[in-house]
């Protein structure tokens, strides 16, 4: 057993610290459980991340095509959650910005396929109108 207000080693049992007269703690100091020891490690699946992010840049970059868009932007969402699923819920680094990508390559996809239709139908109706 050691002083509290010193350090210094005393005997089993005595009430005060010879070395400095302080009364001795007799409880037996208890350690606290690591917080961090009992929580589960986030498996970081590089290549599902990655994935997911290269979908969203890609399906951003083809976006203006429309329905390319769509397809790799829904891709990056679905490599996205899967990550997510294998992180109990958490969705962080390349894997968010890929999720991220994935809906705005979505939205600009969906927006592009509808102006293409229209403008489709408008050529289609002034050819059809000059004949």
């Amino acid at each position: 057993m050691f002083c509290n207000k010193c350090g210094a080693q005393l005997p089993d049992g005595s009430g005060f610290c010879s070395n400095c007269g302080s009364k001795a703690d007799t409880t037996v100091p208890t350690m606290s459980p690591d917080p961090y020891y009992n929580q589960q490690t986030a498996v970081y699946d590089n290549d599902l991340a990655q994935s997911a992010m290269v979908k969203g840049i890609v399906g951003v970059a083809l976006a203006v095509f429309g329905i390319p868009g769509i397809i790799l932007g829904t891709m990056a969402k679905n490599a996205a959650s899967q990550f997510a699923y294998s992180n109990g819920g958490r969705l962080f680094g390349k894997a968010k910005v890929g999720s991220i990508l994935g809906r705005v390559a979505l939205g600009v996809g969906i927006g592009f396929t509808c102006f293409w239709a229209f403008y489709f139908i408008l050529i289609v109706g002034i050819i059809s109108s000059l004949s």
